[in-house]
């Protein structure tokens, strides 16, 4: 039977996903600055990173979801070795789904009108959402230190620089956005405000590839080194992961 087969580049991939998320980036941010200087309330909305049915939004609830399957291959690997590790890299796939999840439904805004219409704070924790998913946030991060001391170094430290960047973009960014709306309602529609929104959306894109590349690097360094497609003459393909040295049944 004929069989072609051909190796899928992750670096590749991931450098696709680096020029596409820069291109939408820089669109969001030219058309804010250009209204700003302007002074026109025009926008395309689709290309507006604060937007839900934007193009970037779309692209960001992807790529966590990327990265969730990423995580889910290793903690397959992980389960049929029986690790201790096992749950964890368990936890890392649902925490990335969940983020997608709250990327394209809103989640965290819902939950800070929700905490809102209980008591309305000003000032930095404006945005009401930034207390409970800090707090868990907090309690995620205590809980995998024993997770991370066993990681090979550069991985750990990797993996501590994206979720740290995607913390800042996330929380870090929200708390100075709530300060600057809770002094005035109007900075809502400034440059200050949309240039921020553009960061914030940046630091936690940006954590997330680089999340993806710290697993894959991971992967490749315990054995799991590319996917293969085995394209039949039937038409029919077969796609599967393998291990290093490892021959394809």
């Amino acid at each position: 039977m004929m069989r072609r087969s051909a190796a899928v580049s992750v670096t590749s991939a991931l450098r696709f996903l680096i020029v596409l998320w820069l291109v939408l980036l820089s669109a969001s941010i030219v058309q804010d600055i250009a209204g700003w200087a302007s002074g026109s309330d025009f926008k395309v909305w689709r290309f507006d990173v604060d937007f839900e049915g934007s193009l970037y939004t779309w692209y960001s609830g992807t790529l966590l979801i990327l990265v969730a399957l990423a995580a889910l291959v290793l903690a397959t690997r992980e389960f049929a070795a029986r690790s201790p590790w096992r749950y964890h890299w368990l936890g890392i796939a649902l925490l990335f789904a969940l983020l997608s999840m709250d990327e394209t439904l809103s989640l965290h805004e819902q939950l800070s009108a929700a905490l809102s219409a209980r008591e309305k704070v000003d000032g930095w924790l404006h945005f009401r959402w930034v207390v409970p998913v800090g707090l868990a946030t907090l309690a995620f991060a205590v809980a995998y230190l024993r997770f991370l001391v066993h990681l090979p170094g550069r991985i750990a430290a990797l993996m501590v620089a994206a979720g740290a960047t995607f913390v800042l973009g996330a929380i870090g960014m929200e708390l100075i956005a709530g300060k600057l709306v809770s002094e005035s309602a109007a900075s809502l529609h400034g440059i200050g405000y949309r240039l921020l929104v553009n960061i914030e959306e940046a630091l936690e894109v940006a954590g997330a590839i680089l999340f993806l590349y710290t697993l894959v690097r991971y992967g490749r360094q315990t054995g799991l080194d590319r996917v293969d497609m085995d394209l039949h003459a039937s038409g029919v393909g077969l796609a599967r992961s393998r291990f290093t040295g490892t021959p394809a049944e």
